[in-house]
């Protein structure tokens, strides 16, 4: 079976694809994947698990003046032209794109040359992209169930909805919780935070954070800065030393990236997690069964992360704190407000079981029998 993949140009996109191959991979033998896209960070992904690439002409579309618009939308029908002929040379029996305006010109192509397409939505609100892409697509995966429905309600899109949730990569689940404190030299005496701001990392958030330390010393906190917006405290050495696990005090671990691995291990680790609201972290922490604070991205588009957040704040997962509200008094009333509340930790924990996941691998097998059904 031939599958072509797209998506991109976010750590949001290209995560779940990389979860559904590693999950294909174990059901279908006879797999062969191709992956069109941009550059970084679905290009290094791509090579990091052994599918081969192509990078094509993609122009982004900016909610806001700028002249790069004009340059870019040149862009898509060189896309449309370049992955037209790719997907006839592949001859893929389904396309399964993640959205990302990488994916647009790919879908445009595949649609013309009449294939199979499975677009999956991973946020409450749907991205420009793959509000286009359901048009043309044969089936639309949801990551949350009616939300998105509502957003791409048209007559034309009825009966193509799955409900899969959304895909989680197998090594999140993994990790032994001594050893994960042992990894990070965390007592275990003492209740674990993990903050993080996204795959590109928040400033704001790691500011805050900075601003607080003095005031959190009673716990233990595990910041993963991103290499782009690195912390006041970060910013001298972090992007240096990439990945290893840095100490400015006894209480507090800082690294601009955490891998799939020790990610996993931060997740085992930690009794709360404080982070923006991206669909591919709320997944994880639901996994895991984390409870959270979630810091909502206010520039995110047509505000999907509060979309996002509030569905875990009404189900009991999470409390949900808008950025423009937030103080570091306010974020250290909050953390100390429940790590000296267990019961409400073990509540929450179970609410954010339920409310995506049914079962380490329910969405992501529910979502393989979507795309090799259709074939």
């Amino acid at each position: 079976m031939r599958i072509l993949l797209t998506g991109g140009g976010t750590g949001g996109h290209t995560i779940p694809i990389v979860a559904v191959v590693q999950e294909l991979r174990r059901q279908r033998k006879d797999l062969k994947l191709f992956w069109l896209g941009d550059d970084h960070p679905e290009e290094r992904a791509a090579k990091e698990n052994n599918i081969p690439f192509q990078k094509i002409a993609c122009g982004k579309f900016r909610r806001y003046f700028s002249f790069w618009n004009l340059i870019d939308f040149f862009k898509i029908p060189a896309g449309i032209f370049q992955s037209f002929f790719l997907i006839l040379g592949f001859k893929p029996h389904v396309v399964f794109s993640k959205g990302g305006y990488v994916s647009l010109p790919v879908i445009i192509a595949a649609w013309l040359l009449r294939k199979k397409i499975i677009v999956h939505e991973s946020d409450a609100v749907p991205g420009l992209a793959n509000r286009i892409a359901a048009r043309l697509a044969s089936k639309v995966l949801l990551g949350f169930n009616a939300h998105s429905a509502e957003t791409l309600s048209a007559k034309s899109l009825r009966g193509k909805y799955i409900f899969t949730g959304n895909p989680v990569r197998r090594e999140i689940l993994k990790g032994d919780p001594v050893k994960a404190r042992e990894f990070f030299h965390l007592s275990k005496e003492k209740p674990a935070i993990l903050v993080m701001g996204g795959s590109q990392g928040a400033r704001f958030i790691n500011d805050l954070i900075s601003r607080s330390l003095s005031k959190l010393s009673e716990y233990q906190i595990i910041h993963s800065t991103g290499v782009n917006n690195v912390s006041v405290i970060a910013r001298s050495d972090c992007r240096e030393r990439q990945s290893n696990l840095i100490s400015t005090e006894n209480h507090y671990r800082f690294c601009s990236y955490l891998d799939v691995a020790k990610m996993a291990l931060a997740y085992v680790a930690c009794d709360l997690v404080i982070s923006r609201a991206g669909a591919n972290t709320l997944a994880e922490i639901a996994a895991r069964g984390l409870p959270s604070i979630l810091i909502p991205l206010p520039s995110a588009a047509s505000d999907h992360q509060f979309a996002n957040a509030k569905i875990f704040e009404k189900r009991g997962a999470s409390i949900v704190v808008e950025q423009k509200d937030l103080t570091s008094r306010k974020l250290v009333s909050l953390i100390t407000s429940l790590l000296k509340n267990p019961n409400q930790l073990e509540t929450m924990s179970k609410k954010a079981k339920n409310t995506i996941t049914k079962g380490k691998y329910f969405l992501i097998k529910k979502l393989r029998i979507s795309i090799f059904k259709i074939n």
